[in-house]
């Protein structure tokens, strides 16, 4: 309570935060993991305050970054060592010639909902293959191991106690030219899925940081515009459509391991598709 009073008497004082920096370089790991996470910017400027909606409302943390030239990449880590890495099960070699950039941008809202916006702009590139994903399953198993038990149901706060983040919720907006490549191996080749949005694309993910009796529920919505989809077989074209609206929701339950209950549903308009027998050993060598 003594380290909250000091927080509400320092921001009563300042209120107000402008920060701005030129040529940012900011490098995240240790040794224990092959890789470490590197952002880099020309420029950014960022503003943290605190506001009130209402007159008797909470108060609400704001901030709001701009960056030009962001750019985010794993790197080599120098220092690791495979004998003192830490539950490492997942791919740790070098990455293809071929993976890409993703950039980021975030802006959290209102508690106890976290939300993160992240406006892409055009002509945005996002690559993802088999060494992307080992990086993803390095990360998951460092930060969050596998936990067999049943998860326990999370003791939501009372009236008067501090309050907890109940969901984070994700936002990415690209406005036109959006480009996601799919990489994966097939008889030691490399082969892609190349999928582009000429006009606006739209995600939405919900991601819940709380248990309840009957587990957690993630949703995605998503909406693509222009949508083009094709593939590095001869024939590349695969799927065209006007615009693609798809709703997923997935329950999880505090059994881990147990009976997952997803529900999907696409709505497509003015769609065109290609259909051949390659591409049945094609998606099959993706999936697996």
């Amino acid at each position: 309570k003594k380290q909250d009073v000091f927080c509400n008497m320092l921001w009563s004082l300042v209120n107000n935060v402008q920060i701005v920096l030129s040529s940012v370089m900011i490098i995240v790991g240790n040794h224990l993991l092959p890789t470490v996470l590197l952002a880099q910017m020309e420029s950014s400027q960022s503003h943290v305050s605190w506001r009130r909606s209402e007159r008797n409302a909470p108060l609400r943390l704001l901030h709001h970054t701009n960056a030009r030239d962001v750019e985010i990449s794993f790197l080599k880590c120098k220092e690791f060592s495979m004998s003192k890495a830490y539950r490492l099960n997942a791919r740790s070699g070098p990455p293809p010639r071929t993976m890409g950039i993703f950039e980021m941008d975030e802006a959290p809202s209102s508690a106890p909902h976290c939300n993160i916006f992240i406006d892409l702009g055009s002509d945005v590139e996002i690559a993802y293959g088999p060494w992307a994903d080992a990086q993803r399953l390095i990360l998951m198993e460092f930060f969050h191991p596998i936990d067999y038990r049943i998860a326990e149901i999370t003791k939501l706060p009372k009236r008067g106690e501090r309050q907890i983040l109940k969901q984070v919720n994700l936002v990415i907006t690209a406005k036109e030219n959006a480009h996601i490549d799919l990489w994966f191996m097939r008889d030691d080749d490399l082969n892609v899925v190349l999928m582009t949005a000429k006009r606006r694309t739209s995600v939405e993910i919900s991601l819940p940081l709380t248990t309840s009796q009957s587990g957690s529920n993630v949703s995605l919505r998503c909406v693509f515009e222009g949508f083009i989809c094709s593939t590095s077989l001869t024939l590349r074209k695969l799927f065209e459509s006007d615009v693609i609206n798809a709703d997923i929701t997935a329950q999880f339950p505090r059994v881990y391991n147990g009976i997952q209950n997803w529900t999907i549903s696409l709505r497509f308009w003015r769609t065109s598709a290609w259909f051949i027998w390659d591409q049945t050993t094609f998606f099959m060598a993706s999936v697996c």
